[in-house]
């Protein structure tokens, strides 16, 4: 007698998942952790933790009147043993997974973009409430069904398709696909080892077996967790796809609602999974699969006076890419103090921010001689070690380097510096990444022949774009008379809800000699400043870019 089991009806688990990068403080070895694993953190323990990747999952399940024969604490001891463990190969066979069972389809949840659904209605004039059924309908039924050798042809075209961008669908490369697409339903056998079979009469792998006469024919199925592998994303131009997926945990998350004593099989069993990973390596790339895994009853073939009980996975979701980097850009710095000693020239120091991050790791110097003109370098201290993802920007000379072995250095000697004029000076944080901070406050200094000493003025409050030094600069200081730079009739807007912002770029790369650079890219992040003209603050709000 043969069995089959169709795994293309599985019960509707409505889940919907977000996975965001957390960044709270800099570590000295934060590019070198052991990222083999999925670490978990402790909610109470969030803002102590430097980094995690936070994965939320919401799901419920409505379950009709059998589970409540089936329902049994007694039945989720040997489950509840695997929760939160590393599982290894031998472990892993016992999560029977549905897309190894079928040679030609591949199944995976999926969700429909419901922002692009009511968009396109209302660019159509069509009523949204009209269509809520429609819009139900679309994003409770998430399983898709895809032909294996049309898989690649089927993620180029969702990508394409603004109402059915399907992101778990997106987020799939060839090299997943492969890789899902190669593994094996195993077998196990009696000293351990495992044989790769694949065929679809063959039995599920139990993780434990019962009496049929205990049983009491209650055969049905029960969501017991979630099944979560974590793959790194890697650059590699030697294949097609140019990124490389590397399986670095697999790991099961028991689920917590089967610790009720009661399952209502009349309301939505619903629950929350919320995982913070901490194994993670600042700068990498990491993706996510989920799936469902329900607890199962069959007959054992051949011998009908077992049941066997089978973790089954339902279909695969897989999450977006998420980089683990931070964009946030340091502060300035401040408490500058300015005094000159002969034989050396003009001493500059000054105070390091205070800042929850802690990554600031070095200081760029400026100077200029009148408020017309720009601001040049003068000096950069750097204190970055192997393990900071830090990029100098190119533009920088090698001679203006200083290379702070002992730490962060917070003083400088102009030795340039003319006591016959007027000169103006800020300073700009640099951290661990190599992100700058606006200007520091600005000042004006002059050289007191009479009393030997430095006549300082405040040009400016620190917060100016490094592309606008004069932005913040008063109507009147010691030394100069600024009517003339400051704009009496400015265009504001007040109680601003929603801001459009149109980009004219001239070009989008330019040739420098022989080689293309391209100056704007869809990958890359931007910036946009809200200056408060009121408060004399500025808000960075950082953006990206679609469809370069």
């Amino acid at each position: 007698m043969k069995y089959s089991y169709n795994f293309n009806n599985f019960p509707e688990v409505n889940f919907e998942t977000t996975v965001e990068f957390n960044y709270n403080y800099y570590e000295k070895l934060e590019t070198a952790t052991n990222d083999n694993d999925i670490i978990l953190a402790r909610q109470i323990d969030l803002n102590d933790t430097a980094k995690f990747v936070n994965l939320n999952i919401d799901h419920s399940l409505i379950y009709n009147n059998k589970i409540t024969n089936f329902h049994d604490q007694s039945l989720y001891s040997i489950v509840k043993e695997m929760d939160n463990i590393k599982l290894n190969k031998k472990n892993q066979v016992y999560f029977n997974n549905p897309n190894n069972f079928n040679d030609k389809f591949f199944g995976l949840n999926s969700d429909v973009n419901s922002e692009e659904f009511d968009k396109v209605l209302e660019d159509s004039s069509i009523d949204i409430n009209s269509f809520t059924l429609a819009k139900q309908f679309l994003s409770e039924n998430k399983k898709v069904i895809i032909e294996k050798n049309i898989i690649k042809e089927t993620i180029e075209n969702s990508t394409k398709d603004k109402l059915f961008n399907l992101s778990s669908i997106k987020n799939l490369n060839s090299y997943v696909i492969d890789y899902l697409n190669n593994l094996k339903n195993n077998t196990l056998n009696e000293d351990g080892t495992t044989n790769n079979i694949v065929t679809i009469d063959n039995d599920l792998i139990p993780i434990f077996s019962k009496m049929s006469s205990e049983v009491n024919n209650n055969f049905y199925y029960i969501n017991v967790g979630f099944l979560i592998e974590k793959f790194l994303i890697e650059n590699n131009e030697e294949i097609e796809d140019g990124k490389t997926y590397t399986s670095k945990c697999v790991k099961f998350f028991y689920n917590n609602l089967l610790d009720s004593n009661i399952i209502d099989p009349n309301t939505p069993a619903s629950s929350n999974l919320n995982i913070y990973d901490t194994a993670i390596k600042y700068g990498k790339k990491y993706l996510y699969k989920i799936q469902p895994v329900f607890l199962m009853n069959f007959p054992k073939k051949n011998d009908m006076h077992l049941v066997n009980y089978c973790l089954v996975c339902d279909f695969p979701y897989f999450t977006k890419g998420i980089d683990c980097l931070e964009f946030k850009r340091p502060e300035a710095p401040s408490m500058i103090k300015f005094y000159f000693e002969e034989n050396k020239g003009l001493m500059i120091d000054w105070n390091k921010p205070v800042e929850k991050q802690g990554d600031i790791k070095g200081y760029q110097i400026f100077k200029r001689n009148n408020l017309n003109e720009p601001y040049s370098l003068i000096g950069q201290i750097e204190s970055h070690s192997k393990y900071d993802n830090y990029n100098r920007n190119k533009n920088v000379s090698n001679n203006l380097i200083i290379q702070s072995k002992t730490g962060n250095l917070t003083e400088f000697c102009d030795k340039s510096f003319d006591k016959k004029n007027i000169q103006l000076y800020a300073i700009c944080s640099i951290d661990a990444r190599g992100y700058v901070s606006n200007y520091s406050s600005q000042f004006a200094i002059d050289y007191d022949y009479n009393n030997k000493k430095c006549i300082i003025d405040l040009v400016s409050s620190k917060g100016a774009p490094l592309h606008m030094p004069n932005l913040l600069i008063p109507r009147k200081t010691k030394f100069f008379n600024n009517d003339d730079k400051i704009a009496e009739q400015l265009t504001f807007e007040e109680n601003v809800e929603k801001v459009s912002v149109y980009i004219t770029p001239e070009f989008k790369a330019i040739d420098f000699k022989g080689e293309r650079i391209d100056v704007l890219k869809s990958e890359n992040n931007y910036q946009i400043s809200f200056y408060d003209y009121y408060r004399q603050k500025i808000k960075n709000e950082n953006i990206t870019i679609n469809n370069f």
